[in-house]
């Protein structure tokens, strides 16, 4: 089943811009593959330090705390995990850290909206070639 026939159906509707519904599909066609998302998956916040940069050490530590506590899966850069503050560079090295860290013991999704259609393209498209388990638009 193509990805586009997931959307709820007021998506697929009158109500959704048609334009950016069709560039949606022809982007993602039948590319994708089915994922079960069962489970728990926590959005998780990005740890900060005091001058604007990605706390790394309390990162690990939240990941190992998800992993330790049988999270099935992590919503990476979502609008909790302050996405609009990131940098594409930034989101993905939290997506590698994780990957790397749950070695597979956790599902990863990654936010990849933006206040603008085409950049949120853009990074859908960067963002589907990085380990994720699936991109939130």
């Amino acid at each position: 089943m193509p990805v586009y026939r997931c959307l709820p159906r007021i998506a697929r509707g009158p109500y959704y811009p048609a334009p950016l519904f069709r560039r949606f599909k022809r982007f993602a066609g039948n590319s994708m593959s089915a994922v079960s998302f069962a489970g728990l998956h926590v959005a998780i916040v990005t740890p900060f330090r005091a001058g604007g940069e990605v706390d790394w050490a309390a990162w690990t530590r939240l990941v190992d705390f998800h992993v330790q506590q049988g999270t099935d899966g992590l919503v990476i850069a979502g609008t909790t995990g302050e996405s609009v503050t990131l940098e594409d560079g930034e989101v993905r090295e939290l997506v590698l850290r994780a990957q790397a860290q749950a070695n597979g013991r956790l599902r990863i999704v990654v936010g990849a909206g933006t206040s603008s259609t085409a950049g949120t393209v853009r990074r859908v498209q960067e963002f589907t070639a990085l380990p994720v388990d699936g991109v939130l638009v």
